[in-house]
């Protein structure tokens, strides 16, 4: 009986596997070609659709003040976009001495 190692390459273990998808475009198409490029069969089933909130007098303070803040967390690209693009529109450039975080 001839015995073969097991295969090393992390992409045999999705080929032929069925992966389902759920996140809002234009992500889930980029990963599911990561997915498909590793031989899987992928579907996608995004669940949400991402729209920017109207600015309230709120949000414009806080964005006007954000050289008070000494960090600022975005918990996902889509969230980090949105900041930069906002903040733009009342600092043309970043304050600094913030700390910058992203998840996701």
């Amino acid at each position: 009986m001839v015995t073969r190692p097991p295969e090393t390459n992390s992409h045999a273990e999705l080929r032929g596997r069925r992966v389902l998808i759920c996140r809002p475009e234009p992500e889930a198409s980029r990963l599911a070609r990561v997915f498909e490029e590793a031989g899987a069969k992928v579907r996608i089933l995004p669940l949400m659709a991402r729209e920017p909130l109207r600015e309230t007098p709120e949000q414009r303070s806080i964005l006007q003040e954000l050289d008070n803040f000494t960090h600022v967390i975005a918990v996902s690209p889509y969230a980090a976009r949105r900041l930069l693009e906002e903040a733009d529109h009342w600092w043309p450039q970043l304050p600094v001495g913030i700390h910058w975080y992203g998840v996701g």
